[in-house]
């Protein structure tokens, strides 16, 4: 066990002394970037404006994480935070996901949310 952790260690180690420094960088940005977000109500969501603007950087799996809360939102009443993007900035909502759609989610309440403004979602 000790060795698979030192060798893994190891291997990240290499990885991330190989990546150019500016790629780093910017790793680094948008990481502190998602941090850095505002707790809203859902029910505001109503009134921000998506307008010209998507979420960079997205999940790679943000759909398959997207269906996930859904399903433990309908099933089990689990809350989800959804990290996004609007026209002032990044925001967060903590509530549950109804349903996911090609392009919007449904919140419960009926607020919708753009998939395109959406960076991450993680389960509470």
């Amino acid at each position: 066990m000790f060795f698979t952790s030192l060798v893994y260690s190891i291997f990240n180690s290499y990885l991330l002394a190989s990546l150019p420094i500016k790629i780093m960088q910017e790793m680094e940005t948008v990481a502190s970037e998602i941090n850095a977000y505002t707790l809203i109500e859902k029910e505001i969501i109503a009134s921000l404006s998506f307008k010209d603007t998507h979420a960079k950087n997205q999940d790679p799996d943000l759909l398959k994480k997207l269906k996930n809360a859904t399903s433990l939102g309908n099933l089990h009443r689990n809350k989800c935070r959804i990290i996004f993007q609007d026209s002032q900035g990044i925001k967060a909502v903590e509530t549950t996901i109804w349903s996911t759609g090609k392009h919007y989610i449904c919140l419960k309440g009926g607020m919708w949310l753009p998939i395109r403004n959406i960076f991450d979602v993680k389960i509470l």
